[in-house]
């Protein structure tokens, strides 16, 4: 929905995106803009630039973008017209409510009601109801009533609709607990309970409020775990277990475990800075949040072949973070849970503090199963651990590993060197080859009139959109020869028309923002205007440059797709990039 001007331009001086942004990563100055690692993906070298004398934010290494308004959607999971509330709320405005449709609010907060009771019910009826099969589960792992209270553990009975008819008489219909996937629907069309006959772990995102459920069965039916599938309040792939408790440890160091009943072990023997992922490989947004609460994170996965794949698997998302990272090597026990409750807490933390790096994970992979008494052997471990420290940044670090696979090996460190020399010449390669051609495909996004729209014309755009907010007079100036069908592909075309419609509504008077035109534009095209608005900064925005881009953009649709970018040779689009990108 759309916003009087006015209330929009007031939202955007109270809310400033450099506060906001500042929240979830660390920002530095860089001549008039402020640059950070970027709080939506991983990164380590910082491509998020903040943008204060318009108010919007681009990542020049992802292409999210936007204003005030459309990162709070995206750092608090909601859509327009809640973010907007959210930012009213922050700064003590009051949001023109007789145009504001609250029902996604008010489902997301039934939602949340919902869980919150079911987590209630699931516990309560394992303390006090007549199936006593979730406390002798329980029980039987060792697990302390403490614990029991402090994760909120439950039991969910092996009726088709206990928590059904008990949310029921709260007031809930049958639609809300199946939106809440609390309930199910079945082919009869019959409203059942989602979790039946299983022990419950509540998951609590750090603001305390019960987001999910992961429920176990008690014998050896499959599917072991069932877990809540995507809700208004949860997306799979972005929580993670113990956090809403780990947060508040005074350790900046986080352990990231496999399972619920690994962590609640850890912080049952004193380790209350244990969490665990949610069920799946641990994704981005997971690492990105584990970012947010620590500085080091040590992987205490299972023992086993599965959890060192799982382990090698996260090492290659956590890299992404600049946290500091070790491996646990298990031993006496096939995991956490088990040698906590067999051998105690020192053992444990024994075994923590001997945790290594993750340079020494991947040697130590590399070494395994190999006889290096051989020299078959000791060459086969020389070419796997050759990519491992080409991949190491710090040359202190790196010369500390050649001189050990020296030592492991006896092959001399002068002998190994040249190979790493090649292997990281050989990764530029590649990483320059990767660049280019998402270079290439950045600037020729698909074209509505066949191939790709050519590279000048997609400048052309980019130059009259840009142009035409800072100045809304220009509008006047072009609209009898630019139309947005001109436009070389679809969202160019909606922007610009957006554009002009934001203006027919309020006029040429002063420079529009994102947040003018925001509500009408989906995510995706919030971001690419302002992917837009950061690569143009320094365009002339002339009324000659406008009506000379104008010019090109018929030309172009006239020739359909010649001169394309895909038609391009490598030689002259790279020439054209490199202009491109000097302007």
């Amino acid at each position: 929905m759309r916003y009087a001007p006015e209330f929009l331009d007031e939202l955007r001086r109270r809310s400033d995106i450099t506060e906001l942004a500042s929240a979830y990563t660390e920002l530095r100055r860089a001549g008039r803009h402020l640059v950070g690692l970027c709080p939506f993906h991983n990164e380590r070298t910082p491509s998020f630039t903040v943008y204060p004398d318009n108010q919007s934010y681009y990542c020049f290494g992802c292409g999210v973008g936007g204003d005030s308004v459309n990162f709070v959607m995206r750092s608090q999971n909601l859509d327009y017209s809640d973010a907007v509330r959210w930012l009213c709320d922050r700064v003590g405005m009051a949001p023109p409510e007789d145009k504001y449709d609250d029902t996604a609010a008010k489902m997301r907060a039934r939602t949340y009601e919902a869980n919150r009771l079911a987590a209630r019910f699931f516990h309560d009826y394992m303390l006090n109801g007549s199936d006593s099969a979730g406390r002798d589960y329980f029980e039987k792992r060792g697990v302390s009533k403490e614990m029991v209270t402090r994760f909120g553990l439950g039991y969910a009975p092996a009726q088709w609709d206990s928590l059904v008819r008990h949310l029921g008489k709260k007031g809930f219909s049958p639609a809300e607990l199946v939106a809440a996937d609390l309930a199910r629907k079945t082919k009869k069309g019959n409203i059942v309970d989602a979790f039946r006959g299983r022990v419950m772990y509540p998951i609590i995102d750090v603001s305390g409020r019960v987001v999910a459920f992961g429920g176990r069965v008690l014998d050896d039916t499959k599917p072991k775990y069932i877990n809540t599938s995507d809700t208004l309040v949860y997306t799979k792939g972005r929580g993670i277990f113990g956090l809403n408790l780990a947060k508040n440890s005074a350790k900046k160091t986080l352990i990231l475990c496999e399972g619920y009943m690994d962590v609640i072990s850890y912080h049952q023997f004193g380790f209350n800075n244990a969490v665990a992922g949610l069920g799946t490989a641990l994704t981005k947004e997971q690492a990105h949040l584990l970012s947010r609460y620590a500085d080091e994170v040590i992987l205490s996965y299972d023992g086993d072949e599965a959890g060192r794949t799982a382990a090698r698997r996260s090492l290659g998302i956590l890299s992404q973070t600049g946290l500091k990272l070790r491996v646990v090597t298990m031993r006496g026990g096939k995991d956490p849970d088990e040698i906590l409750h067999k051998w105690g807490a020192e053992y444990m933390r024994a075994i923590l503090d001997g945790a290594g790096n993750d340079t020494e994970f991947y040697l130590a992979e590399a070494k395994a199963g190999l006889d290096i008494s051989t020299d078959d052997g000791k060459l086969e471990y020389i070419n796997k651990a050759v990519p491992i420290l080409a991949g190491l940044r710090n040359t202190v670090e790196a010369e500390i590993y050649i001189r050990k696979l020296s030592e492991e090996t006896g092959v001399r460190a002068e002998a190994i060197v040249p190979q790493i020399q090649f292997a990281r010449r050989r990764n530029a390669r590649a990483q320059h080859s990767r660049e280019f051609n998402e270079a290439k495909d950045a600037v020729a996004p698909p074209s509505r009139y066949g191939g790709k729209a050519a590279a000048g014309a997609r400048k052309a755009a980019e130059t009259i959109i840009v142009s035409v907010m800072r100045s809304p007079d220009f509008a006047e100036k072009l609209k009898t020869l630019i139309e947005p069908d001109d436009m070389p592909d679809d969202n160019t075309k909606v922007i610009y028309s957006t554009l002009l419609k934001a203006i027919s509504g309020r006029g040429s008077q002063g420079p529009l923002f994102i947040s003018d035109l925001s509500a009408e534009l989906s995510q995706d095209q919030v971001s690419e205007l302002a992917g837009m608005t950061a690569r143009r900064e320094e365009i002339a925005g002339n009324p000659a440059e406008c009506l000379d881009c104008a010019k090109y953009l018929k030309d172009e649709r006239k020739k359909g797709s010649t001169g394309s970018a895909d038609q391009l040779s490598d030689e002259d689009f790279l020439a054209k990039f490199k202009n491109e990108g000097a302007k």
